[in-house]
């Protein structure tokens, strides 16, 4: 499958608000619930914080990292991820002192 025909696959074959229109809202997380469980449930796995929204993800998250400091965890790295696009991938990886 080429890039046109994956564009293609997915404009015409996956449920979006702007093609389906009401029905494809889905007010709660059952879907999201269950691809989790299919997978084993792999966000029990690690403890981490999800950061989403427009705007403010950055410095929510270089606040985030400084409160945790002051509660004696360690910044060992900020990787920087796919900076680039939106939305941007930020991952602090902190370890207790």
């Amino acid at each position: 499958m080429n890039y046109e025909q994956t564009l293609e696959y997915l404009f015409t074959q996956l449920p979006m608000f702007s093609r389906v229109g009401a029905a494809a809202y889905k007010a709660d997380l059952t879907n999201t619930i269950k691809l989790c469980e299919a997978l084993g449930n792999p966000q029990h796995q690690f403890k981490s914080i999800h950061i989403a929204g427009t705007n403010g993800k950055g410095s929510t998250s270089h606040m985030l990292a400084s409160i945790l400091q002051t509660a004696g965890y360690i910044l060992e790295k900020e990787l920087k991820l796919m900076e680039n696009i939106a939305p941007k991938i930020l991952l602090l990886i902190l370890q207790k002192k």
